[in-house]
């Protein structure tokens, strides 16, 4: 039984490629998962590492945005990177600081595939001009932990940019190889609501009269802020949608099964987390109108802020104190602010339905439902009973 939970709630990351060189198997919707089968050295090595194991959640805060040594409104100072980026440009323009100081030799990330637009790659990039060409969202299945452990027997320090399951993925993994520790300098990550699926990119191109076979590049937004879904086929020609369009009702639909039970959307176990920051309308709503983009970024650790500081300092970032507006948050990021408020009710009716689920402590995930209603959380679980039934989960 074990083994299904990891299976099941797989998040393609490719760590186990990378250090066990274990298979992944791509299902109908173009995920990549483990197949454990009977392989005890696999199984181990997932109860130790994987999100699913739940680890993770015992270094977690009970607070609705997790443990931070401090939270900004803040910018890239650059207007390009700013206009580029997915929202302020916070997390490209501090891996181009890091890598312009010179205290890392390269940044691991994901951009796109320049062979395949539904695909994306691992890059290793060495200069703050590669940083840029990755910069902004792929909203779809990857592997950034593929080939991880090729960098980090090179001895060189890396900052990491990845999801927050990743980080998780990769926190667990050095713990338990000391040996690479001073590898990974620093982890950057962002608000990630799930990881969309390669066939629903596929949709997206075909909601946007672009076949699959015509498809040449797909930008999932940026370019303004929050910008357009931009899909351009061979011939040059490009087709767009607005961005909360295109999350909502295409690439939101389909994400992996991990992602409808994550504890993690906001990045707790990185050293910089950021999100999009938002304004709000009177009704207290966000605003999806074009605006000059700027993130929610927090510093998860102490090294975090110092990295921030300086590269504020360094003129590479705008930052503002956030910490007196943070309840705003709740209204600016409602999906996150309520998420893992809702988890112990969704896991309670997958149990009572007899699925399998991730090994989270039951106790702490019903600590985080506290602040709702038994009215609220008993309306979740029904209805996460009904989504079974109707074989949505």
């Amino acid at each position: 039984m074990e083994n299904k939970i990891y299976e099941d709630y797989c998040t393609g990351c490719g760590l186990c490629h990378s250090f066990l060189n274990a298979k992944l198997v791509k299902d109908e919707h173009g995920f990549e998962n483990i197949q454990i089968g009977k392989d005890e050295s696999l199984l181990e090595f997932c109860k130790k590492t994987c999100p699913a194991s739940g680890i993770h959640l015992l270094k977690e805060s009970s607070s609705t945005w997790g443990n931070y040594a401090s939270v900004y409104d803040a910018f890239a100072c650059d207007d390009k990177i700013r206009f580029k980026s997915a929202s302020g440009g916070i997390t490209t323009a501090v891996a181009m600081f890091l890598l312009d100081k010179g205290y890392v030799d390269g940044v691991i990330q994901v951009g796109a595939d320049e062979n395949d637009p539904f695909n994306t790659k691992i890059y290793c990039n060495q200069s703050a001009e590669s940083v840029e060409k990755c910069c902004g969202s792929r909203y779809i299945t990857s592997k950034p932990l593929n080939n991880i452990v090729t960098y980090l027997e090179t001895g060189n320090r890396y900052a990491f940019i990845g999801r927050p399951c990743d980080i998780v993925t990769l926190n667990n993994f050095i713990e338990n190889n000391q040996k690479y520790k001073n590898s990974i300098y620093c982890t950057l990550t962002f608000f990630c609501a799930g990881a969309p699926s390669r066939r629903a990119s596929e949709k997206l191109s075909e909601h946007l009269n672009v076949s699959v076979e015509e498809c040449q590049k797909i930008k999932y937004r940026g370019n303004g802020w929050p910008g357009e879904a931009t899909v351009t086929d061979r011939e040059g020609n490009s087709f767009s949608m607005p961005y909360i369009e295109s999350w909502d009702k295409i690439l939101g639909r389909d994400v992996r099964k991990i992602c409808k039970f994550c504890t993690d959307g906001i990045g707790e176990m990185s050293d910089i987390s950021s999100g999009d920051l938002w304004y709000l309308s009177e009704e207290l709503k966000p605003i999806f109108d074009e605006k000059p983009g700027r993130n929610v970024t927090f510093a998860r650790t102490s090294f975090g802020e110092k990295i921030l500081k300086e590269a504020s300092k360094e003129g590479y970032i705008e930052l503002s104190d956030y910490s007196k507006k943070i309840n705003e948050l709740e209204y600016i990021q409602p999906y996150h602010a309520i998420r893992r408020k809702t988890i112990y009710p969704k896991i309670t009716a997958m149990k009572t339905m007899g699925k399998v689920v991730p090994n989270y402590s039951s106790s702490l995930l019903k600590t985080y439902s506290k602040t709702r209603t038994f009215k609220q959380n008993f309306r979740t679980y029904l209805g996460t009973i009904h989504r079974i039934l109707k074989g949505k989960v």
